[in-house]
């Protein structure tokens, strides 16, 4: 098959803005958010883009580019699931510089930079982890939180387990709790004192380590480690 060459046209149809080009948009999927596409055209006549979208339960990240063009005979063949790349924000931001780099007929670097600057900015808002600090598990009458260690792997959930300390006999107590934001749950733990385990600080370790193990979609393990590790400090500490 003999392709179809890409035709000159006047200097009138280039343009430096990512807004003005060729409108085209990615396609949406079931279950997938589109957190938005950046451009890597200056032509009106053409759209180059790369889609982002997240997935609504695991929060992983995927990437697909695309491309159409008002002077193909034929209209582009629509993205579809398969195509997506899973990628985490690093890997990402890798790749939509790698691709602005490469993009030697840009010459207004600075506005595509800033779009996808924006992009980055959204990818990066909701797939940080939520602040624990402000989410706490609940206290108990007579009982001490220790600590907890939150294993969520993206911002619209919390999924805690505390430990707490009897303040009277020293007996260790461990305890889970999850909240999904997106759902409209309220950002206070449901957790009640009934529901508390007795551990021994050996128990309460393994059962840390085994929920990490079993979590999945977490791309760095190493804050829950890191998590994990001071407080089975706070937890030895007589």
């Amino acid at each position: 098959m003999t392709a179809t060459p890409r035709p000159v046209l006047d200097p009138c149809v280039l343009t430096a803005a990512p807004e003005t080009a060729h409108s085209f948009n990615v396609p949406t999927f079931p279950g997938l958010t589109l957190l938005g596409q950046a451009s890597f055209s200056c032509r009106t006549d053409e759209a180059d883009v790369t889609g982002v979208w997240r997935n609504d339960n695991t929060g992983k990240l995927y990437y697909a580019d695309d491309c159409d063009a008002e002077w193909m005979p034929v209209p582009n063949d629509d993205l579809t699931r398969e195509d997506l790349i899973p990628c985490t924000v690093d890997e990402l931001q890798a790749h939509l510089d790698k691709r602005l780099n490469s993009a030697e007929w840009i010459d207004d670097r600075a506005t595509f930079a800033d779009a996808i600057s924006a992009l980055m900015d959204t990818v990066r808002k909701v797939s940080a982890r939520p602040d624990t600090a402000t989410l706490q598990l609940p206290g108990f009458p007579g009982l001490t939180l220790l600590g907890q260690v939150n294993f969520a792997c993206h911002a619209e959930e919390v999924d805690l387990t505390g430990v707490w300390r009897d303040d009277a006999t020293g007996k260790l107590y461990s305890g889970s709790d999850y909240y999904a934001l997106w759902m409209g749950v309220p950002s206070r733990s449901c957790l009640e004192q009934h529901e508390l385990v007795e551990r021994t600080p050996d128990d309460v370790e393994w059962y840390l380590n085994d929920r990490l193990a079993r979590v999945e979609g977490m791309d760095d393990h190493a804050p829950c480690i890191a998590a994990i590790a001071k407080l089975m400090d706070v937890v030895r500490t007589p």
